[in-house]
């Protein structure tokens, strides 16, 4: 099962690797062939697309190192004495301050206004960024997510949507793998490897993370530190 699971790891992450290369070799071949007569609007656009595409290739490969040091313990944490309700608020005013996530409804309803515990800050906004960016990528523009902070038996935090849901075949190991999902489309963003990196980083601060999802009805994360 393990060597499935790495075969199709490498698998996807080569496919997620040609496909942006293909297009970059199709539009710097246009560009270079001389019977080709472009505008400049034209080179413009092609020279735009070829940097998108060297942009994404860059994050994947980034990506692909932090989970490797991750899960090596190579990254120390800086940690300091940090109130969680202000930044996940943080994390959801910059998300939805991006262009890209115009449409997005993200519900900040925390249960306190003040919740103290020592945290790397830089990679926990990672680890909730990534978990909020998956729950927009891969559900309709009509889903609502909420997401709540609670003081009790620990620090606690919900991540929940009323979106399509998770297929039972997509939540084995979800935070385990190089997830893309069969709910999204090839235009989606990210590097496929988000909810694992956001695993590692919660379970490096002791925390631990579980997910629930309906088909249909949408997608639970609880986060809980101890």
């Amino acid at each position: 099962k393990l060597e499935k699971m790495r075969e199709e790891w490498i698998a996807n992450i080569s496919h997620d690797l040609k496909t942006p290369l293909s297009s970059i070799r199709g539009y710097m071949e246009l560009m270079l062939d001389a019977e080709e007569q472009l505008t400049p609007e034209e080179r413009n656009k092609f020279s735009k697309i070829i940097m998108e595409k060297s942009d994404y290739m860059e994050i994947l490969l980034e990506d692909l190192k932090l989970t490797q040091k991750l899960k090596n313990d190579l990254i120390p944490l800086n940690k300091g004495e940090v109130n969680i309700v202000e930044l996940l608020r943080e994390v959801v005013i910059n998300i939805l301050n991006d262009p890209k996530n115009e449409d997005a409804r993200i519900l900040f309803e925390p249960h306190c206004e003040s919740v103290t515990m020592a945290v790397d800050s830089i990679l926990m906004q990672r680890a909730l960024t990534n978990i909020l960016c998956n729950a927009i990528i891969h559900n309709p523009k009509d889903t609502t997510i909420w997401v709540r902070v609670m003081d009790k038996n620990g620090v606690g935090i919900v991540i929940e949507d009323n979106g399509r849901g998770i297929r039972r075949d997509d939540m084995e190991n979800l935070f385990d793998r190089y997830y893309r999902g069969t709910n999204t489309d090839e235009s989606c963003e990210g590097s496929g490897l988000g909810l694992a990196i956001s695993k590692q980083i919660i379970e490096a601060h002791g925390g631990e993370i579980k997910l629930e999802s309906e088909m249909g009805e949408g997608t639970r994360v609880e986060i809980m530190f101890g």
